[in-house]
């Protein structure tokens, strides 16, 4: 691994810890019911987008890791 790849490795695995921690204090700051029903709409588009940001790391991570195995399969010492 070069230690360009590594390092955007660790930035991506940083950046999937904040967004995750963004995530669940968005759901924990989940309205309670109410009436308001563009509030509420709000709410939940916010935590789709949340959700969005958490799994595209998530898919950046995968391929990022998916390429490394992929290179290192043809490597032979």
């Amino acid at each position: 691994m070069t230690p360009l790849r590594k390092r955007r490795g660790d930035e991506l695995l940083a950046a999937l810890l904040v967004a995750r921690e963004n995530e669940n204090r968005w759901m924990e700051l989940s309205p309670e019911a109410s009436a308001d029903g563009e509030r509420m709409a709000q709410w939940a588009s916010v935590a789709k987008l949340r959700r969005i940001e958490v799994e595209r790391i998530e898919a950046l991570l995968t391929e990022m890791g998916a390429s490394i195995q992929q290179g290192a399969a043809g490597f032979e010492p």
